[in-house]
C-alpha cells in the first residue's frame, strides 16, 4: 500500500525524491539521496532535481498528515536540497526530524515548534535576509546542529533560538556560523536538560556591536563545553552569558579562541553573574580584545573551583580589568598556572571583594603586565580567602601602577610571595600593598624580588598576621622618600623573622616597623641586610614603638645608611621582655648610640630594665652610664651649665652610678695636700712657734703630714691640735693660699660622694 498525503494536490505533485521520502518515513528508513561524494558547500549548490525535496512536503510529514502512520523513528533525510524555506512554525510534532548533510538555501523557521528531536547534522543553511535558523521558543528532546554550517547576509541573527527548551542536549560540535554583518547565535533564556556542547571545530565569525554568541540567562542542567571553539567578532564582544546557570561544569579549553573588538566599556567574554555548580576551567585558551576587557566574571558563583591554565593567553585594554572576577563567589580554589595576562590600560586581574572558599594560587610561569594605567596590575582589595594566597614562579610587571593590591584582604591562612616571583613597577605608590589586611596565617616573603623604580616596595600598615617572615634571599628594592617596606601598626601574633634578605632604598629608609606589635619573638638574622639613604633625622630601619612580647634576637651586621655611621636603627619606644640575644651589652649600647641619628632615653631604659629583671646589676650601671654619656654629647641638654654639670657628674660620680669615684678624687686631694705640706714645709713654710721653755724651730715630717691631712680631709679633726703654723714668709703664705682651694675641693668631693651614694644625682642629672 502506497502512503498518501492528505493534501491531494500536493500528493499528486510529489517528485520521485519526495515520494521516496514519504515511503521511507512510513517504513522507518533513512531517505538517503547521497551518492557517496563529498558534501561540500560547492557540491551541495550543484545538486540537481534528483535530490530536491520541497519544504512543504517535509512540513506535511512532520504534521503527520498521511493516511498511513509514520514510523516512530521519524523523518530522516540525507543528501537532499530543501527547496523553499523549511517552515515548521507552531507545529506540535510527534516524530523527530533529522536532516543529514542537506542543503537549505532558504533556511529553517521553527518558531514555537514542539518536536521530539531536531537534527541538522552536516547541513548547510543560508539566507540573505532572514535568519537561516529561526527557532524562538522551540521545544525538543534534543537539538543537534553538529558539523552544520550557517551563512547569513542580513543584519539580524544567523541562529535565533531564544527561550528554547531542550530536555536533552544542545549539540553544536564542529558547527560553523558566518555572519559578516550580524550576530551569530542568540539563545538567551534557553533551558537545556543535558549539555551544551560547542566544541571541536565550532567556529563563529561575524561583525556586530552585540555579542556574537549570546546565552544570557540560559539554564543548563549538566555541562557547557567549548573546547577548541573559535569565536571572532570584528566589531563587538564574542560571548555573552550573563546570569547563566550551569549545574555541571564549564569548559573553555583545548585551543578555545575568542577574538573581539569592543570599546573600553565592554568585554569579549561576559560571564558576569554566571552560576556554575561545579568547575570552571580555562585551559589552552587565547582571548584577545585590545579595546576592552577580555573576560568578565563579576558576581559569578562557582560551586567548585576555577582553574586558569596552563597555556592561557589573555589580552585586553580599556578601563575595565582584563580578567574581571570582582565580587565573585568561589567555593573551592582559584588557580592560575602558566597564564599570560596583558592589559594595555586597565588592571590585568581584579578580584575586588571576591570570596574564595579555599585557596588562591599563582604558579607555573604566570606572567601579568600592563603598559599604561594607574589601576593596580592585580587587584585583591577586600578579598576573602578561606585558605592560602600563594605566588610562585610568576612575573608581575606594572608600568606605572601598583603591582599587587590586597588592602583590607581577609585571608584564612598564609599570604606568600615565594621563590621565582618577580614584581616590577614604576609608581609613586607601593609595588605591593597589604594595608589593613587580616591574615589568620603568615605573611611570607621568601625568595621574592620586588623592584619599584619610583616608589615604595611593600606597604602593610595595620596588617594582622600570625608570623612575618622575610627570608630565603628575598630582595626588595625601592626608590622613595618613604620606607621601602612599611609595617606601621602591624600586629603579628607570634614571631617576626628577618632572615637572609635585602631591603634597599636609594632615596629613603629601608624598613619601618613603627608602632608594630609582635606577640612572641623577633629574630633578626646576621644575613639580613638593609641599605638606605635617608635625611639627617631618619634611620635605615625604624623599630620605634615596636612592642615585642617575647625575646629579641639581634644579629645586626648588614644595616647601613649611606656613608653615615649613624642613622642605622631607631629603637626609641621599642620594648621587649628579656635580655636581647645575639649582641652582648656593649654591642647593644653601640647599636643604640651609633645606630640612631638622635639621642633618645627610652632605648637605654628598656635595655637596663631587662638586664635589671635578669639580675645583672653591673650591666645595668653600664647601660645607664652610657645613656648619660650619650645625653651629654648630644643636643638634648638645654644649656651650657646643665651640660657642664652632667659631664662633671660623669667624671666625678659616674653619673651617680659610681659614687666611689668621688672618694678617689678626695684621696687625690689629700695626697696633693700632704705633698704640698711636705714640699713647702721643707722650704720653711711650716714652723713650730716659740713656747715656754722651747725655742721656735722647724716642724717635723709627721707634723707636716698632719697639716696636709688637715687641709685634704677637712671633715677629720685630730684630737691633738697641731703645733705647726704657717711661717710669716713667702713660702708660708703660699701654703695658706694653696690650702684654701684644696679644702674647697675636699669638701666638694666629700659632698658629691654623699649625694651620689644616696642616688640624688641619678634622679636629677
Amino acid at each position: 500500500m502506497v502512503a498518501k498525503l492528505h493534501d491531494q494536490p500536493l500528493n499528486n505533485s510529489l517528485t520521485p525524491p519526495e515520494r521516496r521520502l514519504v515511503d521511507c518515513a512510513v517504513q522507518g528508513e533513512m531517505c538517503d539521496l547521497h551518492d557517496g561524494g563529498e558534501a561540500t558547500v560547492a557540491t551541495m549548490r550543484g545538486w540537481g532535481p534528483d535530490r530536491r525535496i520541497r519544504a512543504v512536503v517535509i512540513r506535511e510529514l512532520l504534521r503527520n498528515r498521511l493516511d498511513t502512520p509514520l514510523d516512530p523513528i521519524g523523518i530522516r533525510v540525507r543528501g537532499a536540497v530543501v527547496e523553499g524555506r523549511l517552515n515548521i512554525d507552531s507545529i506540535s510534532a510527534t516524530h523527530p526530524l533529522a536532516l543529514d548533510h542537506c542543503y537549505l538555501p532558504h533556511g529553517l523557521s521553527a518558531r514555537g515548534t514542539s518536536v521530539p528531536g531536531l537534527t541538522l547534522r552536516g547541513c548547510r543553511l543560508e539566507h540573505a535576509h532572514s535568519s537561516p535558523i529561526f527557532a524562538p521558543g522551540i521545544t525538543a528532546e534534543w537539538i543537534d546542529l553538529s558539523s552544520s554550517s550557517v551563512e547569513y547576509g542580513g543584519t539580524g541573527t544567523a541562529v535565533f533560538m531564544p527561550a528554547a527548551k531542550v530536555s536533552g542536549g544542545l549539540e553544536l560540535t564542529d558547527m560553523e556560523i558566518y555572519s559578516p554583518h550580524a550576530r551569530a547565535l542568540f539563545a538567551q533564556g534557553v533551558e537545556i536538560g543535558g549539555d551544551i556542547v560547542m566544541q571541536g571545530r565550532f567556529r563563529a565569525v561575524g561583525s556586530d556591536p552585540r555579542a556574537l554568541v549570546d546565552f544570557a540567562g540560559a539554564q543548563v542542567n549538566v555541562d557547557v563545553g567549548c573546547s577548541s571553539s573559535h569565536i571572532e567578532n570584528r566589531n563587538g564582544p564574542c560571548f555573552h552569558a550573563r546570569g547563566m546557570r550551569v549545574k555541571g561544569r564549564l569548559f573553555l579549553d583545548r585551543g578555545f579562541t575568542a577574538i573581539a573588538k569592543t570599546d573600553s566599556e565592554n568585554v569579549a567574554l561576559n560571564l558576569s553573574g554566571i552560576q556554575v555548580d561545579n568547575w570552571f576551567c580555562l585551559e589552552d585558551t587565547r582571548i584577545e580584545n585590545p579595546g576592552g576587557a577580555a573576560l568578565g566574571m563579576s558576581h559569578a558563583r562557582i560551586g567548585g573551583s576555577i582553574k586558569i591554565g596552563p597555556l592561557v593567553e589573555v589580552t585586553g585594554g580599556g578601563s575595565l580589568a582584563t580578567f574581571d572576577l570582582d565580587r565573585c563567589h568561589v567555593a573551592g580554589n582559584v588557580e592560575f598556572d602558566d597564564v599570560s595576562l596583558l592589559s594595555t590600560e586597565g588592571a590585568c586581574l581584579s578580584l575586588l571583594r571576591a570570596t574564595i572558599g579555599a585557596s588562591l594560587s599563582f604558579f607555573g610561569e604566570v606572567q601579568m603586565r600592563n603598559t599604561s594605567t594607574d589601576d593596580p596590575l592585580v587587584r585583591l582589595d577586600g578579598i576573602t580567602v578561606g585558605g592560602n594566597v600563594q605566588f610562585e614562579r610568576s612575573t608581575f610587571g606594572a608600568s606605572r601602577s601598583v603591582a599587587i593590591s590586597a588592602a583590607n584582604a581577609r585571608i584564612g591562612n598564609d599570604f606568600s610571595l615565594g621563590s621565582g616571583v618577580s614584581v616590577f613597577c614604576s609608581t609613586t605608590d607601593d609595588a605591593v600593598t597589604l594595608m589593613r589586611a587580616e591574615l589568620h596565617g603568615d605573611l611570607n616573603l621568601r625568595g621574592v624580588e620586588i623592584v619599584n623604580r619610583n616608589g615604595g616596595a611593600l606597604a602593610a600598615s595595620d596588617l594582622t598576621a600570625v608570623n612575618l617572615r622575610i627570608e630565603d634571599r628575598a630582595s626588595v628594592t625601592a626608590s622613595s622618600k618613604k620606607s621601602a617596606v612599611r609595617l606601621y601598626g602591624a600586629r603579628i601574633k607570634a614571631d617576626v623573622h628577618l632572615g637572609d634578605a635585602l631591603i634597599r632604598n636609594d632615596r629613603g629608609p629601608a624598613l619601618s616597623c613603627f608602632n608594630m606589635q609582635a606577640g612572641d619573638s623577633v629574630y633578626i638574622d646576621q644575613d639580613f641586610r638593609a641599605e638606605a639613604k635617608t635625611e639627617r633625622d631618619s634611620c635605615a630601619v625604624n623599630f620605634g614603638n615596636f612592642r615585642v612580647a617575647g625575646d629579641l634576637t639581634v644579629l645586626v651586621r648588614g644595616i647601613a645608611n649611606g656613608e653615615a655611621a649613624k642613622g642605622r636603627v631607631n629603637l626609641d619606644g621599642m620594648t621587649y621582655a628579656s635580655v636581647p640575644k645575639g649582641l652582648h651589652v656593649q654591642e647593644m649600647l653601640r647599636l643604640i648610640r651609633e645606630g640612631s641619628s638622635v639621642y633618645a632615653a627610652q632605648p637605654y631604659q628598656q635595655l637596663a630594665a631587662v638586664y635589671r629583671a635578669a639580675g645583672h646589676d653591673r650591666d645595668v650601671r653600664t647601660i645607664l652610664m652610657a645613656q648619660r654619656r650619650d645625653q651629654a654629647s648630644g643636643d638634648t641638654l638645654s644649656g651650657g651649665a646643665q651640660r657642664a654639670w652632667v659631664k662633671l657628674s660623669g667624671v666625678v660620680l659616674g653619673y651617680g652610678y659610681q659614687p666611689w669615684r668621688a672618694l678617689v678624687w678626695l684621696v687625690c686631694v689629700m695626697v696633693v695636700a700632704v705633698s704640698t705640706a711636705l714640699v713647702l714645709g721643707s722650704e720653711g713654710a711650716l714652723v713650730r712657734p716659740e713656747q715656754a721653755g722651747e725655742p721656735a724651730g722647724p716642724c717635723t715630717v709627721v707634723e707636716q703630714v698632719g697639716v696636709g691631712l688637715a687641709m685634704g680631709l677637712p671633715l677629720v679633726k685630730s684630737s691633738q691640735p697641731s703645733a705647726c703654723k704657717a711661717a710669716a714668709t713667702d713660702w708660708g703664705q703660699t701654703l695658706i693660699a694653696v690650702g684654701w682651694p684644696l679644702q674647697i675641693a675636699a669638701w666638694a668631693f666629700a659632698t658629691l660622694f654623699v649625694v651620689g651614694f644616696t642616688g640624688a644625682v641619678r634622679r636629677n642629672v
